[in-house]
């Protein structure tokens, strides 16, 4: 009959297996669990006592032999990786993470680095190196390719994809180990970070890695391998990755839904097994060793500063956020599935069994790991300080398998209440409706705008029409167009009644119509899905390429080069810009204006009152050590806080613009 073991608390346990055997000889194994996956679920309240799971999908004799062992089903998932291409591949690095830490990984390589990091020539004590390790050799072997230092986060976020099908596959059926990667890959947050050069997919794998082992089977081995990806982790974004899959740990200690018979021993095997804990500590504990014996000054940041320090009220720095943050932020990250996940949530909490009312009602031992994975995660990244966004990524697997299981079962479910009914319909419409809203606005945005001043003669004006190669607008109109196709196929799909025609409307009927309702549900995620990667994909790759030509330091960096080569200063210090992505791209020697490590600062720099006064002493001070050969880049907000006085000394080489902020290139009137 495949279900669970009953209940035995429950009063009405033994009349439900009676019932249950009963119907299945009646109606045959079809009825109960159909060749779509389909399980009729029990419609009396005193039936709840039953748990209905399909069996494993992996044996444990065959998680013991390979514990990252499962099947989930790759082609829908895979197409949902086309906007982290599109992206990749289509534009240069953007302020404001990707050119630091392309221009780290390439020190490693061709500048100072290699055990220690090092940005524009000075130390760079604020992230582990494993990152930049791998970006850089990418980088190195490919003549410094955006694309190839990219692939790191890439190939980080399909495994992630991978393990979250595997989990969904251990946990629940195939179906919903199709659907848990394709809704993780098709969230705005990971679309829009996973084709870019960041730490944090790196992080979410490994830890990933860490918790799906952590559910296996609990073997020595398991455990310790385990360990050994959480000491990766450490060594590629510090203490945060230990903490990640401890606190998921206790969280699934302390769900009542998500213990299992030997939690209590599974939970020592994990946290005190010696090996798995020196595994942890050991990647990290040798490079850092390595690190402060080259440079001992990293021996304070490394220690404390970088990690337990940005713990602190100002260890965050500009990433210090309200409690309150990622519960606003959240909706918009996970969308179009934002009002699926929250009804999961409720699932979730249902079956976390945290409530008396709802331990009569059998478990789903899957669904309550996933909720207390994911609300563990967002409690603590709520409470600590530093908030950026991305810092939850870790969490974003357990949404995914939180909306597949939720999409994959409850939607479909025609025992369910009216109440609960109206609500599915609702949260599954909105997916293909937020892609109609969100297409609808980037197609009138994209054309109206493109062609608003159109006289009558529309063809003969459009061939005439000078920078329409140059507009960007009418290039979101496309992915805009996609997306309303795939929006309007999904609403369709949902919105179409079954039509099964019944005299008698038995439980062979009610199944029927389930497989009619799943069917159009799955057509529906499937042009949703595939309708917002397309539509993403084709905007990142005809719209972000003209961003370049203001995001990106590539053409200013030309120019710095240019002139570096006429005025050979020893350093080009950088005021109110960032200069790490003039060095990427033209290996100029641009520093931070502040950055002088050749002996003690003159006094009177350190006693200027006013900002335009501060201003014009470094720069007064760069001038004399430079002499005819100085150059400087200055963001205009800065140099319109000097006099016209304080200006005569210098001569303005150029004008630009790197993202918002407006630049010049200024140089001594000294003849060199």
């Amino acid at each position: 009959l495949q279900i669970g073991a009953i209940k035995e608390r429950s009063s009405g346990g033994g009349l439900a297996w009676l019932c249950c055997t009963g119907l299945h000889f009646a109606l045959g194994r079809n009825a109960v669990k159909g060749q779509d996956g389909i399980v009729a679920e029990p419609a009396s309240s005193n039936l709840h006592a039953v748990r209905y799971r399909s069996p494993p999908m992996v044996t444990p004799k065959k998680i013991e032999a390979s514990p990252l062992q499962g099947k989930s089903p790759a082609p829908l998932w895979l197409f949902m990786a086309l906007p982290l291409l599109a992206s990749a591949i289509s534009h240069d690095f953007w302020a404001p993470d990707e050119p630091r830490y392309g221009e780290v990984a390439r020190e490693v390589f061709a500048g100072e680095g290699g055990i220690a990091m090092y940005l524009n020539g000075s130390l760079y004590p604020d992230k582990p190196p494993l990152l930049f390790w791998l970006a850089g050799l990418l980088g190195w072997l490919t003549g410094w390719s955006e694309f190839a230092m990219r692939m790191v986060s890439i190939l980080a976020t399909l495994v992630t994809a991978h393990l979250v099908g595997l989990l969904a596959c251990r946990w629940w059926r195939p179906r919903e180990g199709a659907w848990a990667p394709a809704f993780f890959l098709g969230t705005v947050m990971v679309t829009e970070i996973g084709g870019r050069l960041q730490i944090d997919p790196l992080l979410t794998m490994l830890t990933t890695i860490a918790i799906v082992l952590m559910d296996g089977e609990g073997t020595k081995r398991n455990i310790r391998l385990a360990g050994l990806a959480v000491g990766f982790g450490v060594l590629a974004k510090g203490p945060i990755a230990i903490l990640i899959p401890v606190l998921v740990a206790l969280a699934w200690h302390f769900t009542p839904g998500a213990r299992t018979l030997d939690q209590k021993r599974s939970l020592r095997s994990v946290l005190l097994d010696p090996v798995a804990i020196c595994l942890a500590f050991l990647p990290a504990t040798l490079w850092a060793s390595a690190a402060i014996s080259a440079e001992p000054d990293l021996m304070g940041p490394l220690l404390f500063g970088q990690h337990l320090g940005r713990l602190g009220s100002s260890g965050g720095g500009s990433h210090w956020g309200p409690p309150w943050q990622h519960l606003w932020s959240l909706p918009l990250l996970v969308l179009p599935f934002a009002l699926p996940f929250f009804a999961s949530l409720r699932s979730g909490l249902r079956a976390s069994e945290f409530l008396k009312s709802d331990r009569e009602k059998g478990v789903d031992l899957g669904l309550a790991r996933a909720f207390a994975w994911f609300a563990v995660l967002f409690l603590f990244f709520s409470i600590i300080p530093p908030k950026r966004n991305l810092y939850l990524l870790p969490a974003y697997p357990a949404i995914a398998l939180l909306c597949a299981r939720w999409w994959s079962t409850t939607l479909a479910s025609t025992f369910a209440s009216r109440r609960e009914q109206s609500f599915g319909r609702i949260a599954r419409i909105s997916a293909p409706c937020f892609l109609l809203f969100l297409g609808t606005v980037l197609t009138c945005v994209g054309f109206v705008v493109t062609f608003a001043d159109l006289p009558v003669d529309l063809v003969a004006r459009i061939a005439e029409m000078p920078g329409l190669r140059e507009s960007a607008y009418w290039r979101i109109g496309v992915g805009g167009g996609v997306m309303i196709t795939g929006g309007i196929v999904g609403f369709r799909a949902l919105w179409t009644k079954p039509g099964i025609e019944s005299e008698e409307r038995g439980i062979h009927w009610e199944v029927e119509r389930t497989r009619a309702l799943r069917r159009g549900q799955s057509g529906a995620g499937l042009a949703t899905l595939a309708s917002w990667s397309l539509g993403t994909s084709l905007i990142f790759l005809m719209v972000m390429p003209m961003g370049d030509e203001v995001k990106s330091a590539r053409t200013v960096a030309g120019q710095i080069a240019e002139l570096h080569s006429q005025l050979p200063a020893r350093s080009i210090p950088c005021m109110g810009i960032k200069p790490e992505g003039f060095r990427f791209y033209s290996n100029v020697p641009t520093v931070v204006v502040s950055d002088f490590a050749e002996g003690p600062l003159p006094a009177y720099l350190e006693e200027m009152g006013s900002a335009g006064e501060a201003d014009f002493a470094w720069l007064d001070f760069w001038r004399e050590r430079e002499g005819a050969h100085f150059l400087a880049v200055v963001a205009e907000s800065h140099w319109s806080r000097l006099t016209e006085e304080q200006r005569l000394g210098f001569r303005v080489c150029f004008i630009g613009r790197l993202g918002s902020k407006e630049l010049l290139v200024i140089g001594s009137k000294l003849e060199p």
